[in-house]
Parts: structure tokens; sequence; C-alpha cells
């Protein structure tokens, strides 16, 4: 495990689906189908909540259009079954997504603890991971600041409890990116509109 983490901090990536991928491959032995098998776990997982929670949260049409997108578009087809954390990602993000939508319409401390774990898990996998819950808290701060002052206590807590949690990685963040500015494969950087577009 100390070498997968020293392995991980050299390279791009953080170390949670790495950790994952140790854990299964000890319990199948590893055997070849283990590599795929712990990519085609969090499919699974989300097609079971889209068609049980999304469908009674948020109706059959999202439940759907979750269940297409996750299943039949070229990339989702190719991630999941791929010796890569991009499945994990997925499912991470989606379930801090759900948590948030439940902090936002309730302000229950489960929310907030589902949506703490959800997101270190997505900031854990990948770093696309991390700016996306990233932007989670951005509107959660400002739901807070703004138009739901009662909520303020509570968003702070989670943003500090995060923060503190990812800090050691963080550090290891940085400097990969030192380490890969000059020959990262992804140079350009997109302008705002082309981001919004």
């Amino acid at each position: 495990f100390s070498d997968m983490l020293s392995a991980t901090a050299a390279d791009v990536h953080p170390p949670l689906y790495y950790a994952l991928l140790q854990i299964i491959c000890k319990i199948m032995n590893f055997q070849w189908i283990s590599y795929r098998f712990l990519s085609i776990i969090p499919y699974g997982i989300m097609l079971v909540f889209a068609m049980t929670v999304i469908w009674k949260k948020f109706g059959k049409e999202a439940a759907l259009i979750l269940v297409t997108c996750s299943s039949l578009l070229n990339t989702a087809v190719d991630y999941n079954v791929q010796t890569r954390m991009y499945s994990w990602g997925a499912l991470f993000v989606l379930m801090s997504f759900y948590c948030l939508s439940g902090i936002l319409e309730h302000n229950r401390i489960r929310d907030y603890v589902g949506f703490v774990m959800m997101s270190l898990g997505a900031a854990y996998t990948h770093y696309y991971c991390l700016i996306s819950v990233a932007f989670f808290y951005l509107v959660l701060l400002l739901v807070a600041a703004v138009k739901r002052k009662e909520y303020l206590a509570r968003v702070l807590s989670s943003c500090v409890v995060t923060v503190v949690v990812y800090l050691p990685w963080f550090f290891i963040l940085l400097q990969t990116f030192e380490r890969t500015t000059e020959w990262y494969w992804m140079t350009e950087i997109p302008s705002l509109k082309e981001c919004m577009l």
C-alpha cells in the first residue's frame, strides 16, 4: 500500500482508485477479471440508484436520461469496463450532487455528512472530479451566504472538514502540477466563453 501511494504521488492521479484496486485484486486473487470488475461495480450502483432513488425523487425522465448517458454513450461504454478510475469518479460526483440537493432541500446533517464523504471520494479519485465537487461547494457557499444564512455554520463546517481531510494530498497535487506543466498532454486552456459553451 505504501509503495502504491508513493507511485501514485509520482504519477498524475489521486490514490483512492488504486487502493480499491489493491483490495479487489487481493480478494479475487489477482485474476484478470478483478481489474474490469472494479470498474463495473460503480456502474451497477449508478443503475440501481437511478432506477430507485433518482426515479422517485426526480422522476422517470431524469432516471432514464441518467441510465442512457451512463450506459450508451461511447465514453460510458468504454469507461465502465476500463481498468481506470472514471466510473468511480462518475459515481462519487453523482452522489455528491444528490447529497447537495438534499442539503439545499432539507439542511439535514446526514446530507452534509454524505456530501463531504462523497466529494472527498470524488477528489481522491480524479482531479477532474475534484474540480466538479469544488463547484458544488462554491454553489453551496453562495446559497448559504446569499439566500439561506441559517445554513452558513453547517456549510462552513463541511468546507473546513473537506479541506482538512484533503490537505495532505493537496500538497502532492501542487507538486504534480509543477512537475507536469511542461510536458502534460493537456496544455491548451479554454477561454471562459469556450467553457460556457
